[in-house]
């Protein structure tokens, strides 16, 4: 069916509900209707479900008939892609719908839901028993490649065959972070794009929708079913969707991969002519699900215009938006360190008597800087739009520290190192550096705040201030996510990312002998996650946390050697692949009051470890606007109605 975008707009405008759920808090978000909750996904995510819900409307006799049935027609899903067109990822003509009744409002147990195929494509499901609502959704997720759209537009047909039915209904969706992720009970891995108003339902069709965004960017560019007076949807044109490799800042445009293989949709069985600006590269043949890839020749360090085009079935040819990608192959020029403070004594003789000093230098503008003493990266700076950077060093032992650096662009492309900077610390008549000052934390960044993270969201990183992600690890910081606030700033950490064994570490000047306290903050993700820490001195294991559900702060001891120590968290080999890990923050390194007798020794053992909760932080408390917990359970449904327990996440 049509629908006059008139009642689009009505839809998704907050006050124009034609009714409200029975059993619904009315404290809750989506109870009056519309709510967007996440126009966009998150960077990294590479899926999304349109959804529907159907409920008694309140204020209505309660009725019910075991026969009748509510129908749902013509469902489909467009995402918006950041290049200026929609793209169906779902269409109830190819993929059919599922779902389950639930309890109104969410508490107890799901009961099955017969579902069965209309002609044409659409779905027939039993009406809600009294107390339940019905939930469906698409038996298969829409793909799209992450970080390549902006918005969702979820639209579908509905009736019931009973006229003495009093429904209520919205559509809406929900982001996942991949095709295949499990539901998770914080939600982490299908937040909600938001849901429409509540229509009322009867015998004749009534079409639902939903759009995430404000309704001045929608009305800006309209999806397929909207665009003119046609009813009917004009042949989609082709896209380019992605492109590998997509090196150093992911999404930004920007590689050091001269072969890119690009990957798009067509209609299924045509050729695809790619273009690099006017001049044609090659061609590719869309398979029977309308997707193609070609991998282009070597192209030129500059910035190069991608298109893809058909020809439809009038001969009129039909062309995608344009894909901007800007090759550069090219490292950048080794950075300089042009000097260091304080230069004590006689300046320009590379001698100072300050056993922590703070290098300045130039690099390529906007390049990520790696400073290295000796073998060892001490740590990362930035160089801004003028090209300067300066990086503070932890404290250093007497001896001379002979100090580069090399410099990475955005492309991922990493310059020769620098000129040599020698540096000889005496800082005092001994060969080791005085005690560090009680209180002192010795470890850069120890609270991860030196990294933007918007509020609300994560990020991954290869390496942060301070810290560097272990070998084929990643660091993944939050910043307020799910409810959960950080003990010290507004990051904190989540130590799995995805599959690969994930941690980081960092390395410290120690006096030899001196027993320094490390303490860190750390919590399960959620209730029954996976969440053990090690802990690593010296890459020796030397402790394992299995965090509480609550923020607690842990202690114990370590030994310093007199040279350059590290200190590594990671995830237990049997963690590795779930991505859910602990959460952590507060990382502080102290020396004790005095050095301690055990020079000898480089970790410390199982028998003076020392594991103690000293501080116990309530995790943040959030009014919650649905069920984040909920009761359901793979266990009491069907393994075809696991899916459902996806789907309350917009009413967080």
């Amino acid at each position: 069916m049509a629908i006059s975008l008139t009642d689009v707009i009505a839809q998704n405008t907050v006050g124009k509900s034609e009714g409200l759920p029975v059993g619904v808090p009315s404290s809750w978000g989506w109870y009056d209707g519309v709510l967007k909750v996440f126009s966009a996904p998150p960077s990294n995510f590479t899926s999304v479900t349109g959804w529907g819900s159907v409920y008694q409307k309140a204020g209505e006799p309660a009725y019910t008939n075991p026969s009748a049935r509510v129908e749902v027609a013509n469902a489909k899903t467009y995402v918006h892609l950041k290049t200026g067109e929609w793209v169906l990822v779902e269409n109830q003509a190819q993929v059919q719908m599922s779902g389950a009744h639930f309890v109104n409002d969410f508490s107890g147990s799901a009961l099955s839901m017969k579902s069965t195929a209309l002609p044409g494509g659409g779905t027939s499901f039993s009406t809600p028993p009294t107390g339940y609502n019905d939930h469906f959704w698409y038996n298969a997720r829409g793909t799209y490649t992450a970080g390549m759209v902006d918005a969702v537009y979820v639209q579908m047909d509905m009736r019931v065959t009973d006229p003495n039915l009093n429904l209520v209904a919205n559509v809406g969706a929900d982001w996942w972070r991949d095709a295949n992720a499990p539901f998770l009970t914080d939600f982490s891995n299908n937040p909600a794009a938001g849901t429409s108003n509540w229509s009322e339902l009867s015998t004749e069709w009534t079409t639902l929708a939903f759009y995430s965004t404000t309704t001045a960017q929608f009305l800006a560019d309209l999806p397929p079913p909207l665009v003119g007076a046609s009813t009917t949807e004009p042949e989609a044109k082709p896209t380019i969707l992605s492109y590998t490799t997509d090196s150093g800042v992911a999404g930004d445009g920007i590689t050091n991969d001269s072969t890119l293989t690009l990957s798009g949709t067509a209609k299924a069985g045509s050729s695809v002519s790619v273009y690099d600006g006017a001049t044609k590269i090659g061609t590719a043949t869309a398979n029977s699900s309308g997707n193609w890839s070609f991998t282009t020749p070597q192209l030129s360090n500059a910035a190069h215009a991608l298109t893809a085009s058909t020809t439809d079935t009038t001969g009129k040819t039909v062309t995608s938006s344009v894909l901007n990608v800007t090759i550069d192959t090219v490292a950048p020029v080794a950075p300089k360190i042009m000097s260091f403070t304080p230069d004590t004594g006689v300046v320009g003789d590379g001698i100072t008597t300050a056993n922590q000093v703070t290098l300045t230098g130039t690099a390529e503008a906007g390049s990520t800087v790696k400073v290295f003493d000796g073998t060892t990266q001490i740590g990362v700076a930035t160089a801004n739009t003028s090209g300067n950077w300066s990086y503070q060093t932890a404290q250093l032992t007497n001896g001379t520290h002979v100090f580069t650096a090399t410099s990475s662009d955005v492309a991922g492309n990493t310059s020769a190192a620098s000129a040599q900077t020698n540096v000889t610390i005496n800082s005092s008549t001994t060969t080791t550096p005085p005690v560090t000052s009680p209180g002192q934390n010795l470890l850069v960044n120890g609270s991860f705040e030196e990294s933007t993270v918007s509020s609300g969201t994560w990020a991954a990183f290869n390496s942060v201030p301070g810290w560097t992600a272990i070998a084929g690890g990643t660091i993944e910081l939050w910043n307020n996510l799910n409810g959960v606030k950080a003990t010290e700033g507004n990051n904190f950490g989540e130590l799995d990312y995805l599959g690969a064994r994930d941690g980081f570490y960092q390395t410290v000047k120690t006096v030899a002998g001196q027993s320094y306290e490390l303490t860190f903050d750390a919590r399960t993700r959620f209730a029954g996650s996976s969440s053990d820490i090690e802990v690593l001195w010296n890459n020796s294991v030397v402790a394992t946390i299995p965090p509480g559900n609550n923020w607690s702060t842990y202690k114990f001891s370590v030994t310093g050697t007199g040279g350059q120590d590290r200190l590594t968290f990671r995830e237990t080999s049997t963690q590795s692949v779930d991505g859910l890990g602990a959460l952590y923050d507060n990382v502080s390194l102290v020396a004790k009051q005095s050095a301690t007798s055990a020079a000898s020794s480089t970790t410390t053992t199982g028998t003076n470890q020392t594991l103690d909760l000293v501080t116990q932080y309530a995790a943040a408390n959030y009014a919650s606007s649905g069920p984040s917990t909920g009761t359901i359970t793979s266990t009491q449904t069907s393994p075809s109605l696991a899916p459902t327990l996806t789907q309350p996440a917009y009413h967080d």
